[in-house]
């Protein structure tokens, strides 16, 4: 229930029999500073629509309550509704028609803001199945060319999992970088990882010394991850620098790694710095995404501590060499770019995207003018889609709107199998296998797995089709979406315009949970072993 200009002091839940009159139980009140936000809904034909329109705050935000949640009548497709100013995001809907909804600023002056939306994720129809059947190109295991258009690409290649704990898409991952090997084309390999636990990863391929290793991001934590490591220490040991392999990370979510980075070089290079950044930052080094909702003021005071020690770095430039230096300053960077995900959950997602995308920019400036980076990640980082699970631009987006077809992002996906995640509803997630099955929410991966093929390529540059096809494949269908928390209860399935969104799609019929690290690692101490901490 809403009204224009009228809100409810709080919500209930009652009836009334048709003919008949009500009275509420709770006053409504003026909306107090609001402006109508109104517009009209209307499909792909442009017919209006009749519907509902949702209105949410930012979750963990100062509106977010049970009453700021608004609910309005779609009528003839028109609606209005005042709010107060502020960030919500919109979302209409209609039966069998969607929107991926948007944010939007409400402020004091009135507003319009309407909305086309699209039919619903739908089975593929019968000549849509065919047309994939005839595009698709198997894929052996353990013979990537199949690839080589794609690999040949681009500036950078962005490889989306579907899901953090999947044996089959590392594998891909380590049969694409021997291919590139193999080819003498090694690029930068940029990981979804903390850039400081980035550079501890590369020191080990380069066959440097380290006099600890700092544990990997649980979801690395796998045998896959582990032979990788291995080839690349091996493939590179022989070679020149410039023909080598490189890893960075890019992903700022974890502040630890790059806070005991910062932390070891200043008390090794300036003590007395090192006892004020432990002082002042030793509550930033241990938060959590959405840990201190809100609280702008230590927001401030990290970034003034972040400016001081940027200052005291530039100060040491003598002492260090260049790779030393960037390598310090990328670790503030990242520190600096975890504060929005502490103190505000809906748009720490914005700002996270937004950093992992100037990352891979900041990893093609390091590679230089030839540089080519193969960029691995969740598909929902990768695909070049203007909103994500929380309604902002991806990484992808960002880079694709830079780059243009310099850009090229590959989703890796699935119809059914097993997988490794952090059981959710826990207090102390555990890293365990779950097993899905067909899900005909995930209307993409049922079509490519209608066609037969256990593993195929389906690449989505050439021209489309045309007719049913075309308009089915330029809708919104969805894939499997597994995020490293997983909750069997709920969808995970994310609808998407694939040829807008993606250049290519891996599918696999079925996958498998990774193996665990140290399932079949090589003793300790043996060629080519990675430093495996006693809490691996």
């Amino acid at each position: 229930m809403s009204h224009p200009a009228f809100i409810g002091a709080n919500v209930s839940r009652f009836s009334v029999d048709p003919g008949s009159t009500y009275t509420l139980p709770f006053p409504l009140q003026l909306q107090g500073g609001g402006s109508p936000l109104r517009g009209e809904i209307r499909d792909l034909g442009g017919h209006p629509l009749d519907g509902i329109l949702g209105l949410v705050p930012p979750l963990g935000g100062p509106l977010l309550t049970a009453a700021s949640v608004r609910l309005v009548r779609i009528r003839d497709g028109r609606y209005e509704v005042a709010v107060a100013p502020g960030t919500y995001f919109f979302l209409p809907w209609a039966k069998g028609l969607m929107h991926p909804g948007e944010w939007l600023e409400a402020g004091r002056v009135p507003q319009d803001r309407n909305a086309v939306l699209v039919p619903e994720p739908s089975p593929a129809p019968r000549k849509t199945v065919g047309w994939l059947q005839a595009q698709a190109v198997p894929l052996e295991t353990g013979d990537p060319g199949r690839l080589d258009g794609l690999l040949r690409s681009g500036a950078v290649l962005g490889l989306g999992e579907a899901t953090h704990g999947s044996r089959e898409f590392r594998q891909i991952v380590h049969e694409v970088i021997q291919c590139l090997g193999g080819r003498g084309e090694p690029r930068a390999i940029a990981l979804e990882l903390s850039p400081s636990d980035g550079f501890t990863l590369d020191a080990f391929i380069q066959g440097e010394e380290s006099e600890s290793v700092q544990a990997l991001p649980l979801a690395y934590r796998t045998g896959e991850i582990r032979d990788l490591l291995q080839w690349l220490r091996r493939f590179n040991g022989p070679r020149p620098r410039d023909s080598r392999f490189r890893i960075y990370g890019i992903d700022p979510a974890d502040p630890g790694p790059a806070y005991r980075w910062a932390l070891t070089f200043f008390r090794r290079h300036d003590p007395r710095t090192a006892s004020h950044f432990q002082r002042v930052l030793g509550d930033l080094g241990s938060a959590r995404e959405a840990g201190f909702p809100g609280d702008q003021a230590r927001a401030d005071r990290w970034r003034a501590a972040l400016e001081l020690l940027q200052r005291r770095l530039d100060a040491l430039t003598t002492a260090l060499d260049s790779r030393s230096l960037e390598r310090q300053r990328r670790s503030l960077v990242a520190l600096g770019q975890f504060i929005p995900l502490a103190v505000d959950l809906t748009g720490g997602s914005r700002a996270r995207e937004l950093a992992m995308a100037e990352n891979v920019r900041w990893v093609l400036r390091q590679e230089g003018v030839r540089g080519r980076v193969l960029v691995f990640a969740h598909c929902g980082h990768v695909a070049r889609s203007l909103r994500n699970s929380m309604g902002w631009p991806t990484m992808g987006w960002h880079l694709a709107q830079e780059l243009g077809a310099d850009y090229v992002p590959v989703a890796m996906t699935f119809r059914r199998g097993g997988f490794m995640a952090l059981e959710a509803g826990r207090e102390d997630p555990a890293w365990v296998p779950f097993e899905v099955g067909p899900d005909p929410r995930a209307t993409l991966d049922e079509a490519l797995g209608s066609t037969g093929l256990p593993r195929l390529l389906l690449d989505l540059r050439p021209g489309r089709p045309q007719g049913e096809t075309r308009r089915w494949l330029d809708s919104p269908q969805g894939v499997r979406f597994i995020p490293l928390c997983f909750d069997p209860s709920r969808p995970h399935a994310l609808a998407i315009n694939a040829p807008e969104e993606l250049d290519a799609l891996i599918f696999l019929e079925r996958i498998h949970p990774s193996q665990p690290w140290a399932a079949s690692s090589p003793r300790p101490g043996s060629p080519g072993a990675f430093p495996v901490p006693g809490a691996w």
